[in-house]
């Protein structure tokens, strides 16, 4: 993987010499959080300092909540009108939680049948992202799902050396643009290598928030499915689904026909849907596989950390604490597997 070195100031340079020229995303301040908005200049990005994960991920440009699918029309010869939006884009300051969200959100969308709406709008997006040398707050917990070191799934990569950023150059395209937008330096190895010990060392100032093996959580869960952990989460749980939307790896959406007055026109739509909600199981005749919260906490668990880590090797939780922090009842993922591990040494 090829690195160089921008100092500082470059880094200014090259922020604005992209905003000017692309539609560049970035997090901004707004009121006492941040959320991710459309910058002209640097001036405007987040302080990296004080920066906490926006509210709602980078999924809401990659994956609409409420998008239109087709126009139809219903003739003699009913006629399909595919509706494809794919806005040329460039996500900055992308930071390691974000950048594995964003990564599994590809492994859904892309790995078994493409979704050609999400496959375009994700080749029209540059990811360019920045590392995290401390921890958001006591609510991230992106080193004890793996999540904190990453060399993959950016075009560009600026890690903060102090007098400098180290860039790690992850694709052709993101070469390209440092090269179009800035002046950047060739890394020595004497360097390089100072850099990924850093990277090393700072593993030890991320806590680690579980009291197992991540890789035996979905063995603990397939003996944990009559846990009374469960029904307790029940009576403190809204059903909300505030924790499906601001959650950077949920993809469940719901698709619908919207039929115009004249009967004739209309539109299929997809919108965002969400497990937690009593209506997301239910089936035609009335039923529900899923009637109870109790029922829609311990599937999401589920789905996060044994349904998916089983299929691709890793927990579909990027350790972002975006679902601890918008929870009104405080629900948080790493402590129910902690109550789980602690319920299994004592069945033990």
């Amino acid at each position: 993987m090829p690195y160089k070195i921008l100092d500082k100031q470059n880094y200014q340079v090259f922020v604005a010499n992209l905003a000017a020229a692309e539609p560049v995303i970035a997090p901004v301040p707004k009121e006492s959080r941040f959320a991710l908005s459309r910058i002209t200049n640097p001036a405007q990005l987040a302080d990296p300092e004080a920066y906490i994960p926006t509210l709602l991920p980078h999924k809401k440009h990659l994956f609409p909540a409420k998008e239109n699918l087709l126009k139809f029309k219903l003739e003699d010869q009913p006629r399909l009108t595919p509706q494809m939006e794919a806005p040329q884009q460039v996500f900055l300051e992308v930071r390691p939680c974000d950048i594995n969200g964003i990564r599994q959100l590809d492994m859904f969308f892309l790995d078994d049948i493409s979704d050609e709406h999400y496959a375009r709008r994700r080749q029209a997006t540059s990811i360019i992202g920045l590392d995290c040398n401390e921890h958001c707050d006591g609510h991230c917990f992106c080193e004890s799902v793996g999540g904190l070191l990453v060399d993959k799934g950016y075009d560009l990569f600026f890690s903060d050396q102090g007098k400098y950023y180290m860039v790690s150059i992850g694709t052709q395209k993101g070469a390209l643009l440092l090269d179009k937008y800035a002046t950047p330096q060739e890394a020595s190895e004497e360097l390089i290598t100072a850099y990924k010990q850093l990277q090393t060392q700072k593993l030890s100032r991320f806590p680690i928030r579980f009291k197992g093996d991540l890789y035996s959580v979905p063995l603990l869960l397939t003996g944990s499915y009559d846990s009374p952990l469960w029904a307790e989460l029940e009576k403190i749980d809204l059903a909300c689904g505030a924790c499906n939307v601001t959650c950077p790896t949920c993809s469940c959406f719901d698709v619908l026909d919207k039929l115009e007055l004249d009967l004739v026109s209309g539109s299929r739509r997809r919108n965002w849907d969400g497990c937690m909600l009593q209506g997301f199981a239910e089936v035609a005749g009335g039923g529900n596989f899923r009637p109870e919260r109790a029922q829609r906490v311990r599937h999401r668990i589920y789905r996060k950390f044994k349904y998916q880590m089983q299929k691709y090797g890793e927990p579909f939780c990027v350790g972002c604490g975006r679902c601890i922090r918008s929870c009104l009842v405080g629900i948080n993922p790493y402590e129910i597997l902690n109550r789980l591990f602690e319920e299994a040494g004592k069945g033990a």
